[in-house]
């Protein structure tokens, strides 16, 4: 049986046409084969498309093309896709070979590198777990009370403008009279310039005085909140949408 036109994938720009399968380039090397024309059948359009590829990502893949490359130095060398289990000797061969060795208890077991996703897995698993335990250990703090990890995703798709107020907002780093009266102590009262009932500190801002009542009824349904009910309850691009409402912390009035 014979591979239609559209089941042959050589591969142009290698000198890679005796057919044979994938598993037996490497006995072809050993033999030193030469001046003969080798197609070597491949079921895997994934590994053909690999090696085929300017940039390498394995060593598997590595030693898959230096040995084809060497190979082709003294062969004419064609490398095909063929379908899986459709009859073709060589590939046919290979895996009943395949089956046989996964089946061989008594082989000695052979030591395979660890992948690379498979490390850098792990090594974001071990971060992660070290940044949670040394998060937890902070004292209580202002950035502790305000932060959810729903965030994450939301703060990356700011622009610059929302990404400052943001930070403000998480930081408790705001132009607002609480953290403005710390740098000028002399010319800033901490209280707040609208109601003049409490210090002007984020959550104030965010969800007592009764300035913003308004902006606080239409986007977060109460005109009364805590701190904790609004990083519970609402996304970030909804909170930054309240603050621009306000125009209490904007340096301009772009919206998320």
């Amino acid at each position: 049986m014979n591979p239609s036109r559209e089941e042959l994938h050589g591969i142009p720009g290698r000198n890679l046409r005796s057919r044979s399968s994938g598993y037996q380039y490497p006995a072809l090397l050993q033999a030193g084969t030469t001046n003969q024309n080798i197609v070597i059948n491949c079921d895997s359009q994934s590994a053909i498309e690999a090696i085929n590829s300017t940039k390498i990502k394995s060593k598997t893949t590595l030693r898959a093309t230096e040995a084809l490359n060497t190979l082709g130095e003294g062969n004419q060398v064609l490398l095909r896709w063929v379908p899986a289990h459709r009859g073709y000797e060589g590939n046919e061969k290979a895996d009943s070979l395949a089956k046989k060795g996964s089946k061989n208890i008594d082989s000695n077991a052979v030591s395979l590198p660890i992948p690379k996703v498979i490390g850098n897995s792990a090594l974001r698993r071990r971060t992660t777990r070290k940044t949670e335990t040394s998060w937890n250990k902070l004292p209580p703090s202002h950035t502790k009370r305000m932060w959810r990890n729903k965030f994450t995703k939301e703060i990356p798709k700011l622009n610059r403008g929302n990404l400052r107020r943001a930070t403000q907002f998480l930081t408790g780093h705001a132009a607002l009279n609480y953290h403005l009266n710390k740098y000028k102590p002399d010319k800033i009262s901490p209280t707040c310039p609208h109601c003049l009932a409490e210090e002007e500190t984020v959550g104030h801002f965010m969800g007592q005085c009764p300035k913003w009542s308004a902006q606080r009824s239409a986007l977060f349904d109460s005109f009364y909140l805590s701190a904790s009910d609004i990083v519970d309850n609402f996304t970030l691009t909804e909170i930054l949408h309240y603050i621009n409402d306000t125009r209490r912390l904007a340096d301009d009035h772009s919206r998320t």
